[in-house]
């Protein structure tokens, strides 16, 4: 492996355990790539086929059997539906909490995403049909899934069904929340278990 491509979720290249990531990346010798396809808080909000075209622009060149992929939170549904058109074969892939249907919220989700219709309809653009799921269950490259317990933004059976759906090898760990925030309510800045799987996989 020689490159890893590092996907965000639904508010943009935000994500707090990014940072750490990237540098122990490039500390395994890996090329980083970390694009910013788009967020709903921007001007004119997000979509799908926005991201699909930053993606194209930015990523697809890279893409080969010597790229990693880790996605996070709407990330995982972007990359379903992406690879299921594109049917690129890379050379391994982790989802971070990542729902099979990211519309299908716990209750226990911030009113901030919940009740806001341009973050509702944001999300409802980039969810994957049956036929997606099955095509990159079907990709030929190693895929893991880590979820937690207690994610708040998806309930756990959720979490599961998008790790089956896409073949993946499911990775629980628990109290880690929606992989943001510790137990102890403080930023969730190092993703030790994440960086220890791609050190293996590469």
């Amino acid at each position: 492996m020689k490159k890893v491509v590092i996907i965000h979720g639904l508010g943009g290249l935000k994500e707090t355990y990014f940072p750490h990531l990237a540098e122990t990346c490039k500390k395994l010798g890996l090329e980083v790539f970390m694009p910013n396809l788009g967020s709903y808080h921007d001007e004119g909000g997000t979509s799908y086929e926005i991201w699909k075209n930053n993606f194209d622009k930015q990523i697809l060149p890279h893409l080969d059997k010597e790229t990693l992929v880790v996605a996070n939170s709407l990330g995982p549904v972007f990359f379903v539906r992406y690879f299921a058109e594109r049917k690129v074969q890379i050379g391994a892939y982790i989802s971070c909490a990542g729902g099979y249907n990211p519309l299908e919220m716990n209750p226990s989700a911030p009113q901030r995403i919940v009740t806001n219709e341009t973050a509702i309809k944001t999300i409802s653009t980039f969810v994957p049909q049956k036929k997606d799921f099955e095509i990159v269950k079907n990709l030929d490259f190693p895929k893991f899934s880590f979820f937690s317990d207690n994610d708040r933004f998806f309930l756990q059976e959720n979490l599961e069904n998008y790790s089956k759906a896409i073949g993946s090898e499911p990775i629980l760990i628990k109290g880690l929340s929606h992989f943001d925030m510790t137990p102890d309510g403080k930023w969730f800045t190092n993703f030790t278990q994440l960086e220890n799987l791609i050190e293996k996989i590469i």
